[in-house]
């Protein structure tokens, strides 16, 4: 299965070790104050199911859900697909499935100015610390476990071990 560009599904899913997620952001109202609030060059974030799926947490789609590769990038203005090491991926895929259904935390962005929030909370969820979450489970937690302040999809890029491949507007 073909994800973007000449990068298959089952390329992919033979490193093992690895996760892969999707940054992004797009023409949205609420994409571009997104990147204002956080400083960042991407929005939203989005993990890349060994399915060939997607899962993500969206404020457009109401809480974490899963969608197609392809409906997900026609979303996107530009977008990278990010390779990362992860110590246990069925742990993280378990976690990631696990809240399914969740609703979108609206409260993430105020969080972001008032540097004040726990993102560790499983009650709703913002996408990066939705993936961030499911990077603790898999122990492979990018941030000192002391700070849970917030954690944009600017700092999941930047954790990130290399570009797969990416779109630019």
């Amino acid at each position: 299965m073909k994800i973007a560009h000449d990068v298959t599904l089952e390329q992919l899913m033979q490193n093992e070790g690895k996760v892969y997620v999707f940054v992004s952001s797009s023409f949205l109202p609420l994409s571009y104050l997104i990147q204002a609030v956080t400083w960042s060059n991407w929005s939203h974030c989005a993990a890349l199911l060994p399915s060939g799926n997607i899962i993500e947490s969206a404020a457009s789609r109401g809480g974490v859900k899963q969608d197609t590769v392809e409906n997900f990038l026609a979303r996107c203005k530009d977008w990278a697909l990010v390779e990362f090491d992860c110590t246990d991926p069925v742990k993280f895929y378990e976690f990631l499935l696990s809240q399914e259904g969740k609703k979108y935390d609206y409260t993430a962005l105020l969080g972001y100015v008032m540097h004040n929030r726990n993102f560790q909370l499983d009650s709703d969820w913002f996408c990066s610390e939705y993936i961030e979450s499911a990077f603790i489970a898999g122990d492979t937690p990018h941030y000192d476990s002391n700070i849970k302040s917030f954690v944009s999809p600017e700092e999941v890029f930047v954790k990130r071990a290399r570009v797969i491949t990416r779109k630019a507007a």
